[in-house]
């Protein structure tokens, strides 16, 4: 930013994005699935799902060599986790998942926007009436996760947003059955049908 002439009046601010220097960026991500066949019998047709993720960056903040910051809307942490139970036309599914903190921006160096990070968790019941009708309904955030900013440290709070909860309600509906398609002949250059 630099102070600039508007019309020929003083006083007005120019500023323009500019580009940062290379920035180094590192992950990690785990993945297990698997099914609790070990569970009763009513329940052995449960499968869990588990997912982490982790990042890290370090990128120059520009015309402040000394200073350095994560890469712009960086998560550093993520987790996913699903447990989905089954049972004739049934299903039913509790997921839960976590965003980890997220810079959101830069005004000055040591005064950083960070969204702290929240849990959020879903339940989610289906049913499967036919081999083309399903009905579904869902509840979303069921913990009413709070969506903290504070700038520089958790002691100076910005915002606290409430998130709300949202309950959806759907049905699915196939047209139509897909068919077999018979793959074409091999065929010569000059077009004819290869055979044997």
């Amino acid at each position: 930013e630099e102070e600039a002439e508007y019309l020929g009046e003083p006083g007005y601010t120019w500023s323009q994005p500019i580009n940062g220097s290379p920035a180094d960026l590192l992950g990690l991500e785990l993945a297990w699935n698997t099914s609790l066949g070990f569970l009763a019998s009513f329940l052995e047709t449960t499968d869990l799902s588990l997912n982490y993720t982790w990042t890290d960056s370090s990128a120059a903040y520009p015309n402040f060599p000394e200073t350095t910051i994560l890469l712009p809307e960086q998560v550093q942490e993520v987790f996913n986790g699903s447990l989905r139970w089954k049972h004739g036309n049934w299903s039913v599914a509790f997921r839960t998942r976590y965003r980890g903190l997220r810079l959101n921006n830069l005004l000055v160096p040591g005064q950083d926007i960070f969204n702290q990070g929240f849990w959020s968790h879903s339940l989610s019941l289906s049913y499967k009436a036919s081999d083309t009708v399903s009905l579904s309904v869902g509840l979303s955030n069921m913990n009413h996760p709070g969506r903290i900013a504070y700038q520089g440290t958790t002691a100076q709070l910005v915002s606290h947003r409430q998130t709300y909860q949202s309950l959806n309600l759907g049905i699915n509906i196939r047209f139509g059955k897909g068919q077999p398609v018979a793959p074409e002949p091999e065929r010569k250059d000059n077009g004819r049908e290869e055979s044997e």
